[in-house]
């Protein structure tokens, strides 16, 4: 997973390239990046999520519903999502993507 220096430098250039020759208020662009890494987590959460099987999803529930720490819970998920995911880089970079287009809207051709 990438570091959140990383992910903060992703969503800067976003919204850098959203509101291009726009200046932002420091409060506002600060709110902004907040709401956008905040939904950017969700989405990779989301999308880790989905690669679980039923069962394994079934028992990250009950992980869940049992107050399992954040540290336990990360835990199961590198212990079984992390394996099905061969290639982590194009993992995330399809999701970055997807995130962007959401954004920003998809490319024009």
């Amino acid at each position: 997973m990438p570091t959140n220096l990383t992910l903060d430098t992703f969503i800067d250039r976003l919204i850098d390239e959203k509101h291009a020759g726009v200046s932002i208020p420091a409060e506002n662009r600060e709110q902004m990046k907040q709401e956008m890494m905040t939904a950017l987590n969700k989405m990779i959460s989301l999308k880790m999520l989905e690669q679980l099987t039923p069962p394994e999803l079934t028992e990250f529930q009950r992980l869940e519903d049992s107050n399992a720490t954040d540290d336990q819970l990360q835990q199961y998920i590198a212990d079984h999502v992390g394996p099905k995911i061969k290639e982590k880089d194009v993992f995330l970079a399809q999701i970055l993507g997807q995130f962007r287009d959401l954004y920003l809207g998809p490319p024009t051709q």
